[in-house]
C-alpha cells in the first residue's frame, strides 16, 4: 500500500509532510519515495502513536524509516522535513506500508473563532472572563490576572442553556 496525502508546509527553506489524521493499523514502513533535487542541509523524520508525544528527528533514509518499530500501535503520525541549503526543492512524500488501506478525505477544516458581543456575567473582583464561538458551540474561557493562592478558588461552569 501507499499513502500520500501529506499536508505540505513551507517555512523559510524548510519543507515539512504532515499526517493530519493519524495512519491506522500500519504494520511496518517499507520504504518511501520524493521527487527531491538540488542540495539539502538535512533530511529528517519523526513520529508519534498519539499526536502529542514525538520520537526525536531522526536522520531520514530507507534504512531509518523502515527499522522503527510500530508494534502494536494502531494510530500513526509522521512528520518529514527537509531542510534546503539553498537549492534543495522537493514537492512530493509518498511512504509504501504494509497495513490497511488508508482513508483519503482531506482534513476538515480548523474552525476560526470569533468574539461574541454578548455581556460578561457579573464578576467579582479580580476576575476576568472573556467569550469566543466556534462552529461547535460557545466556548467560555475564564482566567485571572492574579495567581490563585487557594485551588479551592477553582470553579466549574457549564452552560446547560445549549445541552451541552
Amino acid at each position: 500500500m501507499q499513502f500520500s496525502n501529506f499536508s505540505k508546509r513551507i517555512e523559510g527553506n524548510t519543507t515539512y509532510f504532515v499526517t493530519s489524521s493519524p495512519l491506522l493499523n500500519i504494520k511496518d514502513i517499507k520504504y518511501y519515495k520524493d521527487n527531491a533535487t538540488g542540495g539539502f542541509a538535512k533530511k529528517e523524520f519523526r513520529w508519534s502513536f498519539n499526536g502529542d508525544y514525538w520520537s526525536a528527528w531522526t536522520d531520514l533514509s530507507q534504512g531509518s524509516i523502515s527499522s522503527f518499530k510500530i508494534g502494536n500501535n494502531t494510530r500513526l503520525f509522521l512528520e518529514i522535513r527537509y531542510i534546503s541549503s539553498g537549492t534543495g526543492k522537493v514537492s512530493s512524500f509518498i511512504v509504501y506500508y504494509e497495513g490497511a488501506a488508508q482513508n483519503v478525505a482531506p482534513p476538515a477544516p480548523t474552525p476560526s473563532s470569533t468574539i461574541v458581543t454578548k455581556p460578561a456575567p457579573v464578576q467579582k473582583p479580580g476576575e476576568y472572563s472573556a467569550f469566543a464561538r466556534n462552529k461547535q458551540g460557545n466556548i467560555i474561557i475564564f482566567s485571572t490576572p492574579n495567581p490563585l493562592v487557594n485551588v479551592a478558588d477553582l470553579k466549574y461552569y457549564k452552560d446547560n442553556a445549549t445541552g451541552g
